[in-house]
C-alpha cells in the first residue's frame, strides 16, 4: 500500500462482499499526516475499532484522526496474555526463557467470555455509517481471528479465509520494542522470537478446532457469542455483500 507508517492493511473484500468498506491493519499508534488522509480521503475510513488491551492502548493510543469515531473493545486482558504489562511480560520470556503458549492464546479467544467484546463489534459493524478499519497490535492474531469470523459471515470459503490470514506474513509486524528487547536474546531464540509473530495454519486451526468443539460449528458461535440473530445478520450483510 502507499503507506509510511501503517503495516498489515488490506481491505477483506473477497467474492461478492462489497469493496472499500472493510479493512484490517496493525497498530495505529504512529500514523504520521500522510497516512491519516489517506484513510480518510482515499479509503474512507469512518470508523476504528481497536481490539488490544487497556494497557496496550494506554502504553500507544491511536492517533486521533479528525471525523473518525473510535471503539476500544479488547477481545483479550493482558493478564490472560500472561503478565500484567508488556515489560512484566518481556521479563519473564528472558527469566524462563519461553514465549508465552500462542495455541491457548488462540483458545482463549474463543472462549464463551468474550461474548460481551464480539457482541459489542458485531453490534458496531452491523450499524455504522462509513468504512471501518479494526486492528490490534501486529494485525495478526486478534484481529485475525475477528476477519475470519466477519468472512465467515459474509460466506467466504474456508481457504480464502486462510489466505487473507497468511497475507499477514507479506509485510509481518515486529513492534520496534520487541525488535529492541530480541538483542538481547541469545541466536537461537532470537529465530524462536522472529517465528512466534508469523501467521501460521495451525494457530487458525486452532481457533476453528475450539470452537467446533465448543459450540458445534461456526454458524452457533457467530449466533450465541457473536450476537447474530436474523436481523443483526440481515443488516450485517445488506452493509458489506453486493458488487
Amino acid at each position: 500500500m502507499k503507506f509510511k507508517k501503517l503495516q498489515n492493511f488490506r481491505d477483506i473484500a473477497y467474492g461478492d462482499m462489497k469493496k472499500g468498506i472493510l479493512y484490517r491493519s496493525g497498530n495505529l499508534h504512529r500514523l504520521p499526516t500522510k497516512d491519516q488522509r489517506l484513510l480518510y480521503d482515499e479509503y474512507g475510513v469512518r470508523v476504528v475499532i481497536d481490539l488490544r488491551t487497556a494497557q496496550e492502548v494506554q502504553t500507544k493510543p491511536d492517533v486521533a484522526m479528525p471525523g473518525v469515531r473510535y471503539y476500544h473493545i479488547p477481545l483479550i486482558t493482558m493478564e490472560e496474555m500472561g503478565a500484567a504489562s508488556e515489560k512484566e511480560a518481556k521479563r519473564r520470556i528472558i527469566k524462563e526463557h519461553k514465549l508465552p503458549d500462542i495455541l491457548e492464546y488462540y483458545e482463549r479467544l474463543t472462549l464463551p467470555t468474550r461474548k460481551e467484546a464480539y457482541t459489542r463489534i458485531f453490534d458496531i459493524l452491523s450499524d455504522v455509517e462509513g468504512s471501518v478499519l479494526f486492528h490490534c497490535t501486529a494485525g495478526k492474531d486478534r484481529t485475525g481471528i475477528l476477519a475470519a469470523l466477519i468472512l465467515t459471515l459474509c460466506g467466504v470459503d474456508k481457504e480464502t479465509i486462510y489466505q487473507d490470514y497468511l497475507r499477514t506474513n507479506d509485510d509481518p509486524v515486529v513492534p520496534f520494542a520487541y525488535k529492541v528487547f530480541a538483542l538481547f536474546l541469545d541466536q537461537q531464540f532470537r529465530l524462536e522470537f522472529k517465528e512466534y509473530f508469523k501467521a501460521k495454519p495451525e494457530y487458525l486451526d486452532k481457533a476453528y478446532g475450539s470452537i467446533l468443539q465448543k459450540y458445534g460449528d461456526l454458524q452457533t458461535f457467530l449466533r450465541e457469542i457473536c450476537g447474530i440473530d436474523e436481523e443483526k445478520r440481515d443488516l450485517f450483510l445488506a452493509k458489506y455483500m453486493g458488487k
